[in-house]
């Protein structure tokens, strides 16, 4: 896959609208940037063109990243097919984990522990799985139903409603923890916002630049809201000038009715003092809130909130360490559940509506009652290698439908 699709997310551009830009239709450009089809020079050079307009840089954009099984892929311009390898399989383990000496976050003396428990969880340790050729030939399938199309993404009514939330959070000024397991949907979650406010004059998006959370600061913080609200101006040097710099840009936004929102992603990752001034920034005004604060990080509700045994777990930093109690309790914070029953039924049926297929011939009733017992690890990129793998197995019996013991098989 090339790197330019990481790019577009990255700047929240999405395909559909890069297609409509460059006049091809959105199929025939998800096709070649897919390495369905090969990747004309004329669409590359539209491509380039568009992207400089839009200041996303273009340097690498054409180098690819290593692909999975049975796909055709353009590397250099040529057209090669990857052979199926060996699956790596679902590894099944239990952990016995004593929360008694666990610290959270950056661990300091006087942080609040939670108490010794022992929890056992199973863990899915896979890479993604993608169907072969021959594995799609079988069950007649036009593509991989789940080899997901970015600009099509499922969104079930609890995945609208919290993308309701953070739209509203925006608008409103609060401060909203977005936190989900790893595959959970955040970033697809955050990527339909930032292309629903792509355009929108209202809303200034602020991101800061440093790829390590871990080592953001109060400095980098207000760097980042200067570079949105004042580009091309120069930054004070003094952290003084600096903070009263953003105060004056964040009360000229809110003077002309522009809402600022500062996004944060891997906020798991963030360390103590960002989450204080993010604190200060947010409460910078005495009358009322001049920015939104977007949190968006990993998380597990089921166990690390249960037994507060993740270092890396945003809700645990949230809701255990009180050294940042004060922007904890300011915060609205949603979690991403695992899908119910229902929704696996209907998140899978998606997948092959979209890629012009039937769920319903591939899997039978019993099948959609295994997969739902994989409840506590049911989120959509788990659920894509559940699926695949039970597929698989149907595949290699040459079973025409995927049962409930394909789908035991392929999760044990």
């Amino acid at each position: 896959m090339y790197r330019l699709k990481t790019r577009l997310a990255r700047h929240g551009l999405t395909e559909k609208a890069l297609a409509a830009e460059i006049g091809v239709s959105r199929d025939t450009l998800w096709r070649q940037l897919s390495g369905k089809s090969r990747l004309k020079e004329p669409v590359k050079r539209a491509i380039e063109a568009a992207l400089e307009k839009r200041l996303i840089p273009a340097a690498g954009i054409w180098e690819t990243d290593v692909q999975v099984d049975g796909w055709i892929m353009e590397k250099n311009g040529i057209e090669v097919e990857c052979g199926a390898r060996p699956a790596l399989r679902l590894l099944s383990r239990t952990l016995e984990v004593d929360a008694e000496v666990e610290a959270i976050a950056d661990p300091k003396p006087g942080v609040a522990i939670a108490p010794s428990l022992q929890q056992k969880e199973e863990y899915m340790l896979s890479t993604r799985e993608c169907l072969t050729r021959e594995e799609m030939k079988f069950f007649n399938l036009p593509r991989d139903p789940f080899d997901e199309d970015p600009d099509q993404p499922w969104m079930g009514p609890r995945q609208k409603a919290i993308a309701q939330r953070i739209w509203r959070a925006t608008f409103r000024h609060e401060i909203l923890a977005l936190v989900g397991e790893v595959g959970s949907g955040k970033t697809t979650l955050l990527r339909q916002f930032l292309a629903q406010v792509q355009g929108d004059r209202r809303v200034q998006l602020i991101s800061p630049a440093t790829f390590d959370r871990a080592g953001l600061t109060e400095g980098g913080i207000a760097t980042s809201i200067c570079r949105a609200l004042a580009p091309g101006e120069p930054i004070p040097s003094a952290m003084e000038d600096r903070s009263a710099r953003v105060h004056e840009l964040l009360q000229q936004a809110g003077a002309s009715n522009l809402h600022p929102v500062l996004i944060l992603d891997e906020a798991h990752d963030l360390p103590t003092e960002a989450f204080i001034a993010l604190k200060r920034v947010w409460d910078t005004s005495d009358l009322y809130k001049l920015i939104g604060v977007i949190l968006v990080g990993q998380g597990n509700s089921l166990l690390a909130l249960k037994a507060g045994i993740q270092t890396r777990d945003l809700g645990v930093k949230l809701t255990k360490d009180f050294r940042i109690r004060e922007l904890a309790q300011r915060t609205r914070l949603v979690y991403l559940e695992p899908m119910s029953a229902e929704e696996i039924q209907q998140y899978v049926t998606y997948r092959f509506t979209d890629a012009q297929a039937d769920a319903a011939t591939v899997f039978d009733s019993k099948a959609w009652e295994a997969l739902a017992s994989t409840r506590s690890l049911a989120y959509p990129l788990a659920l894509n290698n559940y699926a695949v793998l039970a597929m698989r197995k149907a595949y290699k019996l040459s079973d025409p439908q995927v049962s409930a013991e394909h789908v035991a098989r392929a999760t044990s």
